[in-house]
Protein backbone atom coordinates (compact mmCIF):
# COMPACT_ATOMS: atom_id res chain seq x y z
CA UNK A 1 0.00 0.00 0.00
CA UNK A 2 2.81 2.41 0.92
CA UNK A 3 4.74 1.42 -2.19
CA UNK A 4 1.70 2.20 -4.36
CA UNK A 5 1.36 5.63 -2.74
CA UNK A 6 5.05 6.35 -3.41
CA UNK A 7 4.75 5.18 -7.01
CA UNK A 8 1.63 7.31 -7.51
CA UNK A 9 3.34 10.37 -6.01
CA UNK A 10 6.41 9.81 -8.19
CA UNK A 11 4.22 9.44 -11.29
CA UNK A 12 2.42 12.69 -10.44
CA UNK A 13 5.73 14.47 -9.88
CA UNK A 14 7.09 13.30 -13.25
CA UNK A 15 3.86 14.39 -14.94
CA UNK A 16 4.22 17.89 -13.43
CA UNK A 17 7.80 18.05 -14.70
CA UNK A 18 6.63 17.00 -18.17
CA UNK A 19 3.87 19.61 -18.10
CA UNK A 20 6.52 22.22 -17.25
CA UNK A 21 8.71 21.24 -20.20
CA UNK A 22 6.77 19.21 -22.80
CA UNK A 23 9.90 17.78 -24.45
CA UNK A 24 10.23 15.61 -21.34
CA UNK A 25 7.40 13.54 -22.83
CA UNK A 26 9.98 12.18 -25.31
CA UNK A 27 11.96 10.47 -22.55
CA UNK A 28 10.92 7.60 -20.32
CA UNK A 29 10.50 7.79 -16.55
CA UNK A 30 13.96 6.40 -15.82
CA UNK A 31 15.62 8.89 -18.20
CA UNK A 32 13.61 11.77 -16.75
CA UNK A 33 14.68 10.83 -13.23
CA UNK A 34 18.29 10.76 -14.46
CA UNK A 35 17.87 14.21 -16.02
CA UNK A 36 16.28 15.70 -12.90
CA UNK A 37 18.79 14.02 -10.58
CA UNK A 38 21.74 15.34 -12.57
CA UNK A 39 20.27 18.72 -13.46
CA UNK A 40 23.32 20.53 -12.07
CA UNK A 41 25.69 18.40 -14.16
CA UNK A 42 25.03 19.26 -17.79
CA UNK A 43 27.65 16.80 -19.05
CA UNK A 44 25.80 13.87 -17.47
CA UNK A 45 22.50 14.69 -19.13
CA UNK A 46 23.93 15.29 -22.62
CA UNK A 47 23.05 11.72 -23.61
CA UNK A 48 19.33 12.56 -23.33
CA UNK A 49 19.36 15.53 -25.73
CA UNK A 50 18.96 13.27 -28.78
CA UNK A 51 15.64 12.09 -27.41
CA UNK A 52 14.32 15.56 -26.63
CA UNK A 53 15.70 17.53 -29.60
CA UNK A 54 15.87 16.10 -33.11
CA UNK A 55 19.24 16.74 -34.69
CA UNK A 56 21.05 17.72 -31.51
CA UNK A 57 23.72 15.42 -30.17
CA UNK A 58 25.41 17.72 -27.66
CA UNK A 59 25.39 21.22 -26.31
CA UNK A 60 28.49 23.36 -26.42
CA UNK A 61 29.59 24.70 -23.05
CA UNK A 62 32.13 27.28 -21.98
CA UNK A 63 35.38 25.96 -20.49
CA UNK A 64 34.07 26.39 -16.95
CA UNK A 65 30.70 24.81 -17.95
CA UNK A 66 28.78 27.84 -16.69
CA UNK A 67 27.42 28.95 -20.05
CA UNK A 68 25.70 27.20 -22.95
CA UNK A 69 27.32 28.56 -26.09
CA UNK A 70 25.43 26.53 -28.69
CA UNK A 71 24.52 23.07 -29.92
CA UNK A 72 26.03 20.47 -32.25
CA UNK A 73 24.60 17.69 -34.38
CA UNK A 74 26.11 14.23 -34.53
CA UNK A 75 27.13 15.05 -38.12
CA UNK A 76 29.40 17.77 -36.75
CA UNK A 77 27.27 20.81 -37.58
CA UNK A 78 27.67 23.51 -34.94
CA UNK A 79 25.21 26.28 -34.12
CA UNK A 80 26.73 29.03 -32.02
CA UNK A 81 24.02 30.93 -30.14
CA UNK A 82 23.71 34.67 -30.65
CA UNK A 83 22.83 34.97 -26.94
CA UNK A 84 24.64 32.40 -24.78
CA UNK A 85 22.68 31.02 -21.81
CA UNK A 86 24.17 31.62 -18.36
CA UNK A 87 23.32 28.62 -16.23
CA UNK A 88 23.85 30.54 -12.97
CA UNK A 89 21.02 32.91 -13.94
CA UNK A 90 18.72 29.99 -14.74
CA UNK A 91 19.48 27.17 -12.28
CA UNK A 92 16.20 25.27 -12.82
CA UNK A 93 16.55 22.70 -15.58
CA UNK A 94 13.11 23.53 -17.03
CA UNK A 95 14.16 27.17 -17.31
CA UNK A 96 17.46 26.69 -19.10
CA UNK A 97 16.09 23.95 -21.36
CA UNK A 98 13.26 26.30 -22.33
CA UNK A 99 15.81 29.03 -23.05
CA UNK A 100 17.90 26.57 -25.05
CA UNK A 101 14.88 25.78 -27.23
CA UNK A 102 14.04 29.47 -27.63
CA UNK A 103 17.63 30.44 -28.44
CA UNK A 104 17.92 27.69 -31.06
CA UNK A 105 14.87 29.08 -32.84
CA UNK A 106 15.99 32.70 -32.50
CA UNK A 107 19.52 32.02 -33.74
CA UNK A 108 18.33 29.90 -36.68
CA UNK A 109 15.70 32.48 -37.66
CA UNK A 110 18.27 35.29 -37.54
CA UNK A 111 20.82 33.33 -39.58
CA UNK A 112 18.16 32.41 -42.15
CA UNK A 113 17.05 36.02 -42.42
CA UNK A 114 20.66 37.13 -42.94
CA UNK A 115 21.15 34.46 -45.62
CA UNK A 116 18.02 35.52 -47.48
CA UNK A 117 19.14 39.15 -47.34
CA UNK A 118 22.55 38.11 -48.66
CA UNK A 119 21.04 36.24 -51.59
CA UNK A 120 19.09 39.34 -52.60
CA UNK A 121 22.44 40.95 -53.35
CA UNK A 122 22.90 38.50 -56.22
CA UNK A 123 19.82 39.68 -58.10
CA UNK A 124 20.20 41.98 -61.08
CA UNK A 125 17.05 43.30 -62.77
CA UNK A 126 14.95 40.86 -60.75
CA UNK A 127 16.90 37.80 -61.91
CA UNK A 128 19.50 35.74 -60.14
CA UNK A 129 22.97 36.63 -61.50
CA UNK A 130 25.06 33.43 -61.46
CA UNK A 131 28.28 35.20 -62.39
CA UNK A 132 27.91 37.65 -59.52
CA UNK A 133 27.20 34.74 -57.18
CA UNK A 134 30.28 32.80 -58.29
CA UNK A 135 32.66 35.73 -57.70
Amino acid sequence: DLLQKIQKALGEYLERERAGFPRFYFVGDEDLLDIIGNSKNVQKIQKHFRKMFAGIATITLSDDESTILGVASREGEDLEFLNPILLAEHPQINDWLGLLEKEMRLTLATLLSNAVSGVKGFRVDGKFDREKYME
